[in-house]
């Protein structure tokens, strides 16, 4: 089951395909791939607070890849409205996030 661990680690199938971790910018692609995502959940779901739940929900999984992030993310979750839920997290991918090592290699 790869699946979570990809939302946690969107890296992970390229890592496991190459067998190495040199992707550059990894801060940047994973913002990128948070914006769209809530833009994608923001053209089909109708209602704001739903969008904003479904990517909270999300947080549980990608705060797995960064290093102290809990103080961030909870912040992130707090918030109640679409434009305070990005401002925190512009700020957090701007700012505070740091990336957790992997723990150990893949091998062959």
């Amino acid at each position: 089951m790869i699946g979570r661990w990809c939302l946690a680690d969107p890296f992970l199938p390229d890592r496991i395909t190459t067998g190495a971790d040199d992707i550059p910018d990894k801060i940047y692609r994973m913002q990128r791939f948070h914006e769209a995502l809530f833009e994608t959940y923001n053209s089909v779901i109708d209602s704001p607070s739903h969008v904003l739940n479904k990517m909270k929900g999300l947080w549980h999984y990608f705060s797995l890849s960064f290093e102290d992030s809990r103080k961030s993310i909870k912040k992130i979750t707090k918030t109640r409205r679409p434009d305070q839920y990005l401002e925190r997290v512009n700020l957090f991918f701007g700012t505070e996030a740091q990336l957790r090592q992997p723990k150990n290699e893949l091998s062959a």
